[in-house]
């Protein structure tokens, strides 16, 4: 129709509109990779605690240094805690691990690797962050097409992780 208006803001005020937009398009997508996920699964109501009864079926959850969250709904943001959390404990644990390797040497100490009994979080970092294949580079990889979409992300994600065991 050509109608047209201006409406003046702050540098601040375009800055937090921006912010505001590309939070809401993430929670979308997020979502969106969620419920494509629960319904790949045979999961028909993601929701917990509604009283409900459960199908059981397979789930996908990472798990963070304060344990396992179950939300409602977990949006973009969490899965970047989640992610960056796993990444400093993998740094922790292999600082520390290194220190007590070194430890056992120097007090020559006799012991092995099955000593420990850890298991790395490594595969799981990879999934994510893998620079062609990971669900971050697909992700990114399909904001920057221009006919990127909620659907080829997902095909394009079941079948890099259909190659995993993880």
């Amino acid at each position: 129709s050509g109608d047209s208006y201006e409406v003046k803001q702050t540098r601040q005020q375009v800055m937090d509109g921006r912010d505001a937009l590309a939070r809401s398009l993430y929670e979308k997508m997020f979502s969106q990779l969620v419920a494509t996920i629960n319904k790949s699964f045979g999961n028909t109501d993601s929701t917990l605690g509604d009283g409900k009864p459960q199908q059981k079926t397979r789930t996908v959850s990472i798990l963070d240094i304060f344990g396992f969250e179950h939300f409602q709904s977990n949006y973009f943001e969490q899965l970047c805690i989640n992610f960056a959390n796993e990444k400093l404990q993998g740094h922790f644990n292999e600082y520390n691990f290194s220190l007590e390797v070194k430890e056992y040497e120097r007090e020559r100490i006799q012991w092995s690797y099955k000593d420990f009994k850890f298991e790395s979080n490594d595969k799981c970092i990879e999934l994510i962050e893998a620079k062609r294949t990971g669900i971050f580079a697909l992700l990114d990889e399909q904001c920057i097409m221009p006919n990127g979409s909620d659907a080829t992300f997902c095909m394009k994600l079941q079948t890099q992780t259909s190659v995993t065991n993880h």
